[in-house]
């Protein structure tokens, strides 16, 4: 078995700020952890990567158990989604509550645009076939939601 580490962070910025209010949690951002590269969205970059060494403020990691392959194909997946863009509008209308105004976030799929806990849940879905949270659709995912998977066990990532 191999395993990757799911990232809920604290922080996250304004937006981080603006869903850990919403969501009353303390979690405001999420990512995804292949040895020492980290996969996530954010407002400058869109869907890329930095080292974990790079990461700041506070992180409590869940570490997924996966065969190598769902670990490889699920890194795969990551890679192929690199530049795709901060989704925005499905931020606000999370956090504000839009959700009158805009069409649903399926209908947009095509747009190529991702946010943290999307892309850290799709990652899973779509690249390994695994199941993190039943019936749950990626773009209606908060991150102190993806804690409750029981497929994610609360561990330090042994760097």
């Amino acid at each position: 078995m191999s395993a990757v580490y799911v990232g809920l962070h604290r922080g996250g910025g304004f937006i981080g700020w603006l869903i850990r209010l919403v969501t009353r949690s303390r979690v405001g951002h999420a990512s995804i952890l292949f040895g020492s590269t980290v996969f996530q969205a954010s407002m400058r970059q869109g869907w890329g990567w930095t080292t974990i060494d790079r990461l700041r403020g506070p992180v409590t990691w869940y570490r997924l158990d996966v065969t190598p392959e769902q670990e490889l194909s699920m890194r795969r997946w990551c890679e192929a989604h690199v530049g795709w863009a901060y989704d925005w509008r499905s931020v606000i209308k999370f956090t504000l509550l839009w959700r009158l105004f805009f069409n649903s976030r399926e209908a947009r799929r095509d747009q190529r645009r991702l946010f943290c806990f999307e892309g850290v849940y799709l990652c899973a879905l779509e690249g390994a076939g695994i199941v993190l949270l039943g019936e749950a659709r990626a773009w209606e995912i908060a991150g102190h939601v993806l804690a409750y998977s029981n497929l994610l066990a609360r561990a330090e990532p042994g760097l």
